[in-house]
């Protein structure tokens, strides 16, 4: 993950939790856990749609070939 071994990880969570308190921890564990869901989330839609495009792109270019292929047989 990033390049991170685990205690690194813990090396953070131990400076977030002198800096912050233990009584705002679960509070900033739960925006980050929404702001992931919702990269994750929004990364997906956008994954999805370049794939339906890529998708309408695919007959088109076959259309288009036959079109010549005819054109060109006559």
């Amino acid at each position: 993950m990033f390049g991170l071994e685990f205690s690194h990880i813990l090396v953070l969570a131990a400076i977030a939790l002198i800096v912050l308190g233990p009584k705002q921890m679960p509070q900033l564990a739960r925006i980050l856990g929404k702001t992931i869901g919702e990269l994750r989330k929004a990364m997906r839609e956008v994954s999805s749609q370049i794939s339906i495009d890529l998708e309408d792109e695919k007959p088109s270019k076959k259309s288009e070939t036959s079109t010549k292929v005819s054109k060109d047989q006559t």
